[in-house]
């Protein structure tokens, strides 16, 4: 059942349509108007819109005066981005609903063996903590590798005494190193 928290497509696309609406009527209001200066019907109008909103062109519809080509260049980029956006925002909506059910599937099912033996990274043959979120992040595309062996270098280097934590003494010891390390390069440059 949908809920505020849990919304059915239908009512995540008519979201998105309704925060959009306002610029959809401007747009469809230049459309009418720049047919009704052609002499256009409201469905030629509204034809000449989606055709263009849609890149299709056909051509057989097109602004013939300069006054119409002028606005052609304002109302037709806007219109394009425009519609790009609206369909970049639905098409997001299924993506994003096929990414959490492929990750409740994932979540739910059961820990293999070849699991266990790709998480275990420093092969103790147990599955730490660390090792078991690391392996769960990276699989669910939450974050790739490559930022998780960013990260653990910075914690590397803050773990000055190799503990495996960073305590208080460790903070000392890198302000310390840095305080040495700064008054000799201001030593060397007085020299």
């Amino acid at each position: 059942p949908a809920t505020k928290k849990n919304p059915t497509v239908l009512q995540e696309v008519l979201y998105i349509l309704r925060l959009e609406s306002p610029i959809l009527v401007v747009l469809v209001g230049a459309a009418i108007g720049m047919g009704y200066s052609k002499g256009w019907t409201i469905i030629k109008s509204l034809y000449f819109c989606v055709i263009t909103l849609t890149t299709v062109g056909y051509g057989d519809l097109a602004p013939d005066t300069q006054l119409l080509r002028g606005l052609a260049l304002v109302f037709l980029p806007v219109a394009v981005a425009v519609f790009g956006e609206v369909v970049g925002q639905v098409a997001g909506v299924y993506v994003r609903r096929k990414n959490q059910s492929a990750q409740n599937q994932f979540l739910h099912r059961s820990l293999t063996l070849c699991d266990m033996i790709a998480m275990d990274t420093n092969h103790d043959e147990l599955v730490s903590r660390e090792e078991f979120l690391t392996f769960m992040l990276v699989a669910l595309q939450k974050v790739d590798q490559e930022s998780i062996d960013q990260i653990m270098e910075v914690f590397n280097r803050l773990d000055v005494d190799k503990s495996g934590e960073i305590s208080k003494q460790d903070l000392i010891e890198i302000h310390r190193r840095r305080g040495a390390w700064k008054k000799h390069l201001d030593d060397e440059n007085t020299i």
